[in-house]
């Protein structure tokens, strides 16, 4: 089971990131586990592009609004944990 690195919580979903077709100034995180016909795909990164890493061991993270991923999970998710 993965923890969230910051607050512990075990509520985490893997996915990949993809820069906006229009400018690239944003970023977007495409959750695993959609539906395959899901309307809304993503959630945009919080404050752009900007990530933390740590220098000790490489685990590198960004922040994306909590609530509108769950919407989105919750609207177009397969129900399959990852």
């Amino acid at each position: 089971m993965i923890t969230c690195p910051a607050c512990q919580s075990h509520e985490t979903v893997e996915g990949h990131l993809l820069p906006s077709a229009d400018d690239g100034s944003t970023s977007y995180f495409y959750p695993s586990g959609l539906k395959l016909l899901a309307f809304k795909r993503s959630v945009a990164l919080e404050n752009g592009q900007q990530f933390k890493a740590c220098t000790a061991c490489g685990h590198v993270w960004s922040r994306v609004s909590a609530e509108q991923l769950k919407r989105l999970l919750e609207r177009s998710g397969t129900g399959r944990a990852e």
